[in-house]
């Protein structure tokens, strides 16, 4: 948990409270790529309302119930998601929100530059949909997938593991900040 806290921080650009712990005046909570949001219309939903969602959608549903968190962009959701599960639970360690993850939680981005940014911040075993949400069937498979023309398209792991691997190098080497690392990734090869 503590990785995948580290690597939102560095994409996302400010440090992240406990879950919970948000207030509505905190400005952290409405950062935004300007460049996204005057391109494509991005907002970003406030993390007390994030929190309180997730909050209300655990009582009414629990633990068990799968999460799809539509247009993900970074996965505030889904980081949030994972915090509060990890406050509930104290045996909670660095293996845990992956493998609950795995059976209860998908991202679907339609951007492939904020669809990179999830591979590079919760790594490259994730139920992610990359395409138009509104596409996607009632019982999607596991895995990573891309939409053209309203057909999925599963892309193999090795394929995927290509661009984890460089957008992590990237980003350690402090080459990746924002759009940058969509753009070092176009450069290499898959």
């Amino acid at each position: 948990m503590k990785n995948i806290i580290a690597r939102y921080e560095q994409v996302a650009g400010y440090k992240v409270k406990p879950f919970g712990s948000y207030k509505r005046t905190d400005k952290a909570q409405t950062v935004t790529d300007k460049q996204k949001s005057r391109d494509h219309g991005e907002v970003f939903t406030p993390l007390w309302l994030v929190d309180e969602m997730v909050s209300k959608g655990f009582e009414e549903h629990g633990e068990k119930h799968v999460w799809l968190d539509m247009c993900a962009g970074y996965g505030a959701f889904a980081l949030r998601i994972l915090m509060g599960l990890g406050s509930k639970h104290k045996g909670w360690n660095d293996k845990t929100p992956a493998a609950w993850s795995k059976k209860h939680l998908a991202f679907s981005e339609f951007q492939i530059s904020s669809a990179l940014k999830l591979l590079y911040i919760f790594g490259s075993d994730i139920n992610l949909y990359i395409g138009d949400s509104l596409a996607m069937k009632k019982d999607m498979p596991e895995g990573i997938f891309i939409e053209c023309s309203g057909k999925w398209y599963k892309i193999s792991q090795p394929s995927v593991l290509k661009m984890h691997r460089w957008l992590m190098e990237d980003y350690d080497k402090g080459l990746a900040k924002g759009e940058k690392a969509l753009e070092l990734f176009r450069k290499k090869r898959m």
